[in-house]
């Protein structure tokens, strides 16, 4: 027997297209979830450490938090590691600092997450309901990403990473991938890039309507490009503005009345 065929430039091509369609298709179904969440979006001027301020029924807070360089999205070490200690291979705990080290509001837990080295906006959420709306895989709201990646990447290569690229997990569905005229207006990094590395890369935007894991890493490396930074600046139609890192803020979300809710309330008015 021969060996087995192997995919084709125009197979890829006609398996991103597929992909495509059934975006499209789920297009306006998504936005039906996510529009009364965003639409009713009010953000607070107070930090997320604070007392809640709204009271209102069917109204909750989520947390904006600019999560650093090399701060897990999560609130314990779970290898072990304490706060004033060292892991085995002597890294400090400064290097594997946690959301407890910056967030003190109890059970509020990520929507999602960000890897260790990566950094931006990450929200967090005391609500099942709206965390399952934010962070489930068939209800992924749109991701923006600013990356810095090594070199400088074709035209031929962004088309590629746009239609779809096959990871070890699957075909990523398309993106969108802008190459920057101009670096992002970005905080300095600590420890900050090598400058032979800062001046021999390009800054991309990119943004994902899925989340496999390290999944824009692994998308770049595929193509290349490895990634030196990456900063998360959006989800949906929250943004990170003016947050610096370590920084946060509260929104408040006004969630879309049941319809027990809502006929319970209009028997009320009738008696």
């Amino acid at each position: 027997a021969g060996a087995p065929p192997r995919h084709t430039s125009q197979h890829k091509r006609q398996a991103a297209k597929f992909r495509r369609r059934i975006i499209a298709l789920t297009r306006n179904r998504c936005r039906r979830l996510f529009f009364p969440l965003s639409s009713a979006l009010t953000t607070q001027p107070s930090t997320a450490n604070s007392k809640p301020s709204s009271n209102e029924p069917n109204s909750v807070q989520i947390i904006l938090f600019n999560k650093p360089y090399r701060v897990l999205s999560q609130f314990s070490n779970k290898d072990g590691r304490t706060k004033n200690g060292q892991s085995d291979n002597g890294e400090t705990s400064a290097m594997r600092q946690t959301l407890a080290d910056y967030i003190d509001r109890p059970d509020y837990y990520p929507a999602g997450r960000l890897d260790f080295l990566s950094e931006g906006l990450l929200l967090l959420t005391d609500n099942g309901l709206l965390q399952h709306r934010i962070s489930a895989p068939e209800k992924k709201l749109a991701k923006s990403y600013w990356v810095q990646v090594e070199g400088n990447p074709s035209p031929g290569a962004l088309r590629e990473l746009a239609d779809g690229v096959m990871l070890r997990d699957g075909l990523t569905r398309p993106a969108q991938i802008t190459a920057l005229t101009q670096p992002p207006p970005l905080w300095q990094r600590e420890p900050p890039l090598p400058t032979h590395r800062e001046t021999n890369s390009q800054w991309l935007e990119v943004t994902l309507h899925e989340g496999k894991n390290r999944q824009i890493r692994r998308m770049l490396a595929s193509v290349g490009h490895p990634v030196l930074r990456l900063v998360r600046h959006r989800i949906g139609h929250w943004q990170l503005g003016d947050l610096q890192p370590g920084q946060s803020r509260l929104a408040n979300i006004h969630l879309p009345r049941s319809n027990n809710a809502r006929r319970a309330g209009q028997a009320q008015k009738k008696g």
